[in-house]
């Protein structure tokens, strides 16, 4: 975990997390509040962007956001970088626009963004963008988008009504040229006139390739002719939606479509702040809508709904084509099932709003901020200020909800303005609770922070059998699998002995992304050059900033083959610690061999050879020519996680097959205690379950009374006391059993409140 040194906010992070852009204070005291920083956390090295320019009036600069490839930082300011387009008169604020020097540019060198043209064609800087909304930019940094104050065609402003609009600017256009600037569209050309006030296009963000711009709106933006929504009786203002510009799409009904909508239709309550993957096929945003997922909890609600965060797939049916009608679907993120109190089975909706939704590029992963206090097994103190809240991320590979910054104790919900970088692994927000974060008592105010997450991988051992000299044997495949948190991109494949083996294809040759919950593939071929054992190292590696590399270790022989194995391979799925898989696996043997041969052993090795056994076997004697035996496999984890192995079933004259096995270890943890205690009780409290040797914190899910921490038995087990204060608070209470970064298990206790009985009794007197 790394923070900025001086108090500051807004960070945007590059795809592969090196680079944070932020604003802060600037270096010198020339009376601005705001300039913008770049940390390289590559080289741990800060530098400041928008310094003091001569002849440049002095003005903050807000907002900035960082290209995916961290090659270009747009920001938002009142300085007139650009005095040939840009006359600095006023109150101004516009979009501007540098290539950093790690990719040929020079600090300083602003380029601006947001204009308008002038008499002549000519573009001149507009003044008129709104600085609290920031804005966006792809993965390359050749295309912008913004929101500025809305321009009516007829030239009727009416400065009371003026509602917002969003511009899209391709850099790569010349600035003077058509197209460079185009008005997104989805906005009716004139101002309101029937007193209601609107908000126009808000909170625009843009798809890595740039091609989707995704903005709310109180227009009928998917018409060819929008128009203002009409409010329902005296209110005063309409509900936004949100909505996603194809900009490839000349077609004015279709090019514009309707995100924030669900099986009962658009959201009937605004949907905002939304997040894009690089693809635009996916779209995170918050709502308090009650209409858009099947709950119970939000049907009931009524009309004051917490904000919840959705996730829609505008491409369901996978077909490539995004927002076509009826291939849309929208799920529910800012829920849990099984929390502590809830029916089994029961899915429990974040209790307080949810917003400031973030995707990482595959779309795969979502952060989110929260005032919810029933989403973690154990709450966070609160606090911070307005904006503010607990941060929270969501996995396509993980099982439910994770609390960006973990730990046994919570600090307070008190961050804001999170980003996710692309690739899923590195997060940054600022916080007023950076002292609780990094342990730090003397730090003070609003700082950035960046947290970094490492995806589990796998890349497992794998033997490719016996197989004639000089000739090619049968194509193996092994697989990298990627557990998460966030994605793994293969840059390079390579073997140290392509003597003997060769790499023929494969997924993670692609050198796309393996999203968290997914795998990519490498094919092998042993065409061994010498009789006798052979082995190569598989390195699957990445490229650049934070690169993991994967190692495997690939061996064979050269000689005559006489066994084939069918399957290759098996997963035996998902088996708790020290329980046995309840169906084995079998591989039926079959003799190639020109003649009888005797099977004399089968063997685990591999990883992990503990956590499988030979069951069975009825390759015990002559196996005849054509002929075949079984032999089957069972799986029982001595740890969570992926688990694989390999077994070899060999000949009496040496030659031997192989098959790759493999399976996940998870725990199961049980809490075993008094269904209630009195205050000023010691509560009997056993665990089973649980790792062997670790420590397990316990305490109370709302973070009073006393916690704990005990240490686990050879077999994952502990028996324990916890002192029940006094001061308990009365009534159903969550006692939870966790391990920092491993399972853990809640449990209801009564809580019983003490009598009165005189002056010295200890009383609740509420929270």
């Amino acid at each position: 975990m790394s923070l900025s040194q001086a108090p500051s906010v807004t960070p945007s992070v590059s795809g592969n997390g090196q680079f944070v852009v932020f604003a802060s204070a600037p270096g010198t005291e020339d009376g601005r509040t705001s300039s913008i920083w770049l940390d390289d956390r590559a080289t741990n090295t800060l530098s400041e962007l928008t310094k003091a320019k001569d002849g440049v009036r002095l003005g903050n600069s807000v907002n900035p956001v960082i290209s995916a490839d961290g090659c270009v930082v747009v920001i938002t300011t009142e300085m007139a970088y650009d005095l040939f387009r840009d006359d600095d008169k006023g109150q101004r604020w516009d979009v501007y626009r540098a290539t950093l020097p790690a990719c040929g540019g020079k600090v300083g060198d602003w380029a601006v963004v947001s204009t308008r043209p002038i008499a002549g064609g000519q573009a001149q800087a507009r003044g008129d963008v709104d600085p609290t909304q920031p804005a966006a930019v792809s993965s390359s940094g050749s295309v912008v988008t913004y929101v500025r104050r809305f321009q009516s065609l007829s030239g009727s402003e009416k400065p009371a009504l003026r509602p917002f609009a969003a511009d899209l600017v391709d850099v790569t256009i010349p600035l003077d040229q058509p197209g460079h600037t185009t008005p997104v569209p989805g906005l009716p050309t004139e101002v309101a006139d029937n007193g209601v006030t609107y908000g126009g296009q808000s909170a625009a963000v843009l798809s890595g390739d740039g091609n989707v711009v995704v903005f709310t709106s109180d227009a009928t933006s998917t018409d060819a002719v929008p128009r203002w929504i009409a409010p329902v009786g005296a209110a005063t203002t309409v509900p936004n939606q949100v909505y996603a510009w194809n900009r490839a799409d000349p077609d004015p009904f279709t090019a514009v479509t309707l995100v924030s909508a669900g099986s009962g239709g658009a959201a009937d309550a605004s949907a905002v702040g939304p997040s894009v993957s690089s693809d635009g096929r996916f779209v995170a945003f918050s709502s308090s809508a009650t209409n858009l997922g099947a709950s119970a909890a939000l049907a009931a609600c009524g009309t004051v709904c917490p904000a919840q965060i959705y996730l829609a797939d505008r491409d369901s049916d996978n077909n490539q084509i995004l927002g076509e009608p009826g291939t849309s679907t929208v799920r529910l993120v800012s829920a849990v099932a099984g929390a502590p109190g809830a029916p089994d089975g029961a899915v429990v909706v974040g209790n307080g709003a949810s917003f400031a939704p973030t995707l990482s590029a595959d779309g795969k992963t979502v952060a989110f901020a929260t005032h919810a206090s029933n989403l973690m097994p154990v709450r966070t103190p609160g606090g911070g200020e307005a904006g503010d809240g607990d941060l929270l991320i969501a996995s396509n590979a993980a099982n439910g909800l994770h609390r960006v910054f973990d730990s046994p104790s919570p600090a307070p919900g008190a961050h804001a303005h999170p980003h996710l970088s692309g690739n899923g692994r590195v997060f940054v927000a600022d916080s007023l609770a950076v002292d609780r974060l990094v342990g730090d008592p003397t730090i003070t105010g609003r700082h950035v922070v960046a947290a970094a997450f490492v995806p589990t991988l796998s890349l497992a051992d794998s033997d490719l059998g016996t197989v004639t000299v000089g000739i090619p044997g049968p194509e193996w495949f092994v697989r990298v699998v990627n557990d998460g948190p966030g994605a793994f991109l293969p840059a390079a494949v390579t073997l140290d002995n392509p003597a003997d083996f060769a790499v023929t294809g494969g997924t993670c040759l692609d050198r796309a992304a393996v999203s968290a919950g997914q795998n990519c593939t490498v094919n092998l071929i042993l065409t061994p050059s010498v009789p006798g054992p052979l082995s190569t190292t598989l390195t699957v590696a990445e490229a650049g900033f934070g690169a993991i590399t994967l190692t495997a270790s690939v061996k064979g022989a050269g000689g005559e083959p006489a066994l084939f194995a069918e399957p290759r391979g098996a997963d035996l799925g998902s088996v708790v610690v020290g329980q046995l898989s309840p169906v084995p696996a079998r591989f039926d043997i079959t003799n190639i061999y020109l003649g009888p041969t005797v099977v004399t052993s089968a063997t685990i090795g591999g990883a992990n050879p503990k956590d499988f056994a030979i069951s069975s076997t009825g390759c015990g004697a002559d196996v005849a020519m054509g002929g075949s035996c079984p032999v089957e496999v069972t799986f029982k984890p001595t740890s969570a996680g992926r688990r694989t192995a390999t077994v070899r079933v060999s000949t009496s004259a040496g030659q031997y097959t192989s098959m790759f096995v493999s399976g996940e270890g998870h725990y199961t943890p049980v809490l075993l205690s008094n269904d209630g205690i009195t205050p000023g009780q010691n509560l009997g409290i056993g665990g089973t379950g649980f790792p062997a040797k670790v420590a397990v914190v316990l305490g109370w899910s709302d973070g009073r009374g006393r916690s704990m921490t005990v240490i686990t038995d050879d077999n994952g087990s502990f028996l324990t006391n916890l002192t029940v204060v006094k001061a308990q608070r009365p009534g159903e209470a969550t006692l939870i059993a966790q391990v920092v970064g491993g399972p853990s298990v809640t449990k209801q206790v009564a809580i019983a409140k003490l009598a009165k009985k005189g002056t010295d009794s200890a009383t609740w007197s509420g929270p």
